[in-house]
């Protein structure tokens, strides 16, 4: 379960730590926090997929600090590849029995997503942004997708349709994260100081 999702995550808590939280929220939200509860105490006794599982509830409601937290001592963990692919088998399984389970849809996401299987990821994204379609964080991440193949247009569509359904500084800075990734470094400059983060230096957090 390698991955640079808590890298990219990491990025963004520095210039959103500060903001207040986006306005519209998902209908999953408390079954998120749930799992963030729950998965706590073995998260903080080294349990890789524990620490996984926190991971994924975390991003999922916008908390990037911490999840990013999470996702690098994922990736650090001596175990993370055999206990992972044992998860991978118990979350097909799940999915099986139950193939509209919005969370284990997540954690399934997050899975492909963090071993760059990005048309599984996208795939399934798209499947619980229609369960979920007020949920930005499943645009964003299917934004993010899309960069990471370097389709800058389409993700910037998403991202648009994205701030139609709620203008909110975390997509404002995921379309400047698209537009840097491109090059197009004015633009992206435009939406990054659209979230509040005028005191920062872009240069010095960017790749």
């Amino acid at each position: 379960m390698l991955t640079r999702l808590g890298v990219f995550l990491l990025l963004f808590s520095v210039f959103l730590v500060w903001l207040p939280a986006a306005g519209a929220e998902s209908v999953f939200k408390e079954e998120w926090e749930k799992l963030a509860i729950e998965t706590a105490s073995e998260a903080d006794n080294g349990n890789v997929i524990a620490m996984f599982k926190k991971g994924v509830a975390l991003a999922m409601v916008g908390d990037f600090k911490e999840a990013a937290e999470w996702f690098d001592l994922v990736s650090e963990h001596p175990h993370r590849r055999e206990e992972g692919e044992d998860y991978r088998q118990e979350i097909e399984k799940k999915l099986v029995e139950d193939p509209e389970n919005h969370v284990f849809l997540g954690k399934k996401a997050f899975l492909h997503f963090t071993e760059k299987d990005y048309n599984e990821a996208m795939e399934i994204l798209e499947k619980m942004e229609k369960q979920d379609p007020e949920n930005i964080w499943l645009d964003n991440y299917r934004a993010l997708i899309l960069v990471e193949e370097e389709k800058y247009e389409e993700a910037r569509e998403i991202l648009y349709y994205s701030l139609e359904k709620n203008e909110n500084r975390y997509t404002r800075a995921f379309m400047g994260y698209a537009y840097w990734q491109e090059g197009q470094y004015g633009k992206a400059t435009t939406h990054f100081l659209r979230t509040g983060t005028l005191l920062f230096s872009i240069n010095e957090f960017l790749p």
